[in-house]
């Protein structure tokens, strides 16, 4: 009871009886409280109701949904038969009894499924599968196989292995030892029902709407090649999941070729030939209308068919252009070496003249190229391509509105990725608008487009806009398709987005997890998409100083997007620096700065070192020896990227002002706080476009160089201005408000108020020791402001105590001659 309980409270799906309490009595009596189901067993409703074959296997489909439901969230049945699958009187089956299944996932609820364990052989003879009759592990396979029988039933009405095997011992000999018979065979014969009721073929076909012939022949071939896969002896050999048994009957109800029939050219041809009877009809009329009347129409059609030769040299012209594309990879010509993706682009990109003249087709064939550039992480490139293919066609295109609005939609993607944002939202909000003249209001193009913007939004902080965005895509996406799948998971990721951005970081946290979640089950663990989510996902652990937990995501998903993609693509280059930042969060030094040069190596051998990407690679490179000390060599970094942004931007922008904000913290740390305040005004102009989080640094650093200067009121209103947009952010518990509240002890003790400095340095002390591990630098850079401010007080024997802890972390992570760690010392010798 207590593992059919705690598997339950995993499952929601419309198709599984939901679990509404559970536990036990004074006594100690177990139970469970299910959703009451008001149905017959599927067999017998099918029966009752007369159901014809094809609506018997569209309810079959939706028990195939519910089990490879299970399934995804690693729940193996194991009892798959009629009386546990319940048909309401709506039409809607219901799964029930999950007392001996099995969890796939090893190790997980171990004390409470012991008994569920291989060699337990619980389960119900007839519907078991070979691997359970034996007694060995069992896995989505043995499903599988029970569905086959469950199916078996369902279009023919008996067992198959026919009515002599009776008892357990003759239904298990006959599972492992003997052949099941072809559906469409029995169904002829005389059928023993379970109660030893013989019963005629003309009664099974009124059961089933169709008379016995009709239904052998609607069940020989196809039907029959389904339930005998299921029901091979070999686990490997029946199908690899069942979604994939489910897409195969789906296959047969529209005409197309089964997975289980095998590759036979003259069967493909001829379910093509049944899906599209009336066309291919149509067509043969045609024909012999054409042939009739030719050469009345000669004159009249050769206009048309000056018309169709234009379009054949069009097709030519692609034919050819991909040929010599694709011949480059032909073992003669590439002598050896194996061809990349981006080789082969690069090739493609080499011939694009070849399509000279035809400006619609070339610009048709820049944008493909362009668009699968930026998909594989070469943003630069693929926005270069895109803006040249929207040149070509700019007089043309107009004419085919949803293939601009596609354009439109690839050149957003293109800036945002190259963190264009104003680019980015004004191609997104041309594509929306072309959507929502041409297209009905429930199309699903718009949850994608609506959920695109917002995220556009959400990098510009712009949160209430953002979040409108979201209602808006998760309204189309519900009345497009109220059913979860990946576009669902990445509207609830924008949602993840828009808390961690608002400061709710406790709900972004349940978000985020459900996100994963979703996206492992529906998109699977290797999937572009789950491993873009854990990357959203580690970024929400670094704001929230969970620095170890991220530092392992980003781990997980490096290594996995370097299989997925390459180890050289722009999204791992992004993971490897944010890796490094988190590392060196955590005084990993050593491995931070050797992730942060493979980062930089990657952008600037992808995009170049112009590129917006690799400059900030460079920037946040610097960022982090900045904290180390190092700063000559931080000093470097930053004055060449500063000039190859000041070369590419002039003097105004996003990136410029980011490395500008980094220079004044630099100049800072040296005691320079004229230079930084100059910096940090010309960072903070309107035309630099700063998101909240940079400005918010900005400000800070503003206030600690005001405070410098002696200028003690402005630097206190600049620092309360932060704590005051920051608590609207985060909360004033949230782990990031240690930093700000650091600052602030350093401002007050400097302007004299000692009482308010030894407040907000008790606050950053505090804050950074709970989320940060013991011994952490920055914890001790919070404990140091805070001995400082005890010690301007008079409260020396508290002081020195906290000095003795700030000194050992900050030791242990920069060295006895670091100035923190002197200052530490002298005022640990001081009291």
């Amino acid at each position: 009871f207590r593992a059919e309980r705690q598997i339950l409270a995993n499952l929601n799906h419309p198709n599984i009886a939901t679990l509404i309490d559970g536990g036990a009595t004074q006594s100690g009596l177990p139970f469970l409280v299910m959703e009451y189901v008001d149905g017959v067993r599927i067999d017998n409703y099918c029966d009752q109701h007369e159901l014809p074959i094809e609506r018997r296997l569209k309810l079959f489909t939706k028990v195939c949904e519910a089990v490879d439901y299970a399934h995804r969230n690693l729940v193996v049945h194991r009892d798959l038969k009629p009386s546990n699958i319940l048909v309401t009187e709506d039409g809607e089956p219901k799964l029930l009894d999950f007392g001996i299944a099995k969890l796939i996932e090893p190790g997980a609820y171990e004390a409470a499924l012991a008994v569920t364990r291989a060699g337990g052989r619980m389960m119900t003879p007839e519907y078991a599968s070979p691997e359970q009759v034996r007694g060995e592990p069992v896995s989505v396979a043995s499903d599988v196989y029970a569905l086959g029988v469950l199916l078996f039933r369902l279009l023919t009405g008996q067992s198959p292995y026919g009515a002599s095997a009776t008892t357990p011992h003759d239904i298990e000999r006959a599972i492992l030892d003997a052949d099941p018979q072809r559906p469409s065979t029995v169904v002829t014969q005389l059928i023993s029902s379970d109660a030893d009721e013989v019963s005629t073929p003309e009664a099974l076909g009124r059961s089933r709407a169709v008379s016995p012939d009709r239904l052998r022949r609607r069940l020989a071939g196809d039907l029959d090649n389904i339930v005998l896969k299921c029901l091979q002896k070999d686990a490997q050999r029946r199908y690899a999941n069942v979604r994939d048994l489910s897409n195969d009957i789906d296959r047969f109800l529209t005409n197309r070729p089964v997975i289980a029939r095998g590759d036979d050219w003259f069967y493909k041809a001829r379910k093509f030939a049944r899906r599209n009877a009336q066309p291919l009809m149509a067509a043969g009329v045609l024909v012999v209308a054409i042939v009739g009347l030719s050469a009345y129409y000669t004159a009249r059609l050769a206009e048309q068919r000056d018309r169709a030769e234009l379009a054949a040299a069009k097709a030519t012209a692609v034919s050819e252009f991909l040929a010599n594309v694709f011949k480059s990879a032909d073992p003669h010509s590439a002598k050896g070496d194996e061809i990349t993706a981006l080789e082969l682009l690069a090739q493609a990109e080499a011939r694009l003249d070849a399509l000279d003249g035809q400006p619609e087709l070339q610009g048709a064939m820049m944008q493909i190229i362009g668009d699968t550039y930026r998909s594989l992480g070469d943003s630069v490139r693929g926005q270069a391509l895109l803006e040249s293919s929207l040149a070509l066609r700019a007089d043309t295109i107009g004419a085919a509105p949803l293939a601009q609005a596609e354009l439109f939609r690839d050149l957003s993607e293109a800036y945002r990725a190259n963190e264009y944002y104003a680019a980015a939202e004004d191609y997104a909000r041309r594509e929306l608008a072309i959507l929502e003249r041409e297209l009905p209001p429930d199309a699903p193009q718009f949850h994608y487009s609506y959920g695109r913007l917002a995220v556009i939004l959400a990098d510009q902080k712009r949160k209430a806009e953002a979040a409108e965005m979201v209602r808006r895509a998760s309204e189309a996406k519900l009345a497009a398709d109220p059913a979860p799948d990946s576009a669902y998971v990445d509207l609830i990721g924008n949602l993840a987005h828009m808390l961690v951005d608002t400061g709710r970081l406790k709900e972004a946290g349940a978000v985020h997890e459900r996100v994963l979640r979703l996206s492992r089950d529906i998109d699977g663990d290797m999937h572009p998409n789950t491993l873009i989510r854990m990357g959203n996902y580690a970024r929400y652990l670094t704001v929230c100083w969970r620095f170890e937990e991220a530092a392992a995501v980003y781990a997980e998903i490096i290594e996995k997007g370097g299989q997925v993609w390459s180890p050289e693509h722009g999204l791992v280059a992004r993971w490897l620096g944010n890796r490094a930042s988190v590392l060196g969060d955590l005084g990993r030094f050593d491995e931070a700065r050797r992730d942060h040069l493979r980062s930089i190596a990657i952008s600037v051998a992808a995009d170049g070192e112009m590129s917006v990407r690799a400059m900030a690679r460079e920037r946040i490179h610097a960022d982090m020896l900045i904290d180390m000390g190092a700063f000559a060599e931080a000093e470097a970094l930053l004055a060449g990227v500063y000039e190859r942004a000041r070369e590419e931007f002039g003097d105004e922008g996003y990136e410029l002002a980011n490395i500008e904000i980094q220079m004044a913290r630099l100049a800072n740390r040296q005691g320079d706080f004229a230079s930084a305040e100059e910096l940090l005004r010309r960072a903070m102009r309107a035309s630099s476009n700063l998101s909240a989080q940079p400005r918010a640094l900005a400000e800070q650093e503003l206030a600690a160089s005001l405070s410098g200067q002696g200028r003690h009121d402005e630097a206190i209103a600049a620092i309360e201005g932060v704590i005051a947009s920051r608590l609207e952010a985060f909360g004033a518990e949230a782990a990031p408000m240690a930093g700000s509240y650091r600052v602030a002890s350093d401002v007050y003790r400097r302007a004299g108020d000692v009482v308010r400095a030894v407040d907000y340095g008790a606050r950053s002390d505090r804050l950074a020791r709970a989320a940060l591990p013991e011994g952490n630098w920055i914890a001790a850079q919070c404990s140091a402001a805070y001995a400082e401010a005890l010690l301007a007080a008079g409260r020396g024997e508290e002081a020195a105590a906290m000095a003795v802890q700030a000194h050992a972390g900050l030791a242990a992570a920069f060295g006895a001659d670091d100035p923190r760690v002197v200052a530490m010392r002298a005022l640990i010798e001081r009291r």
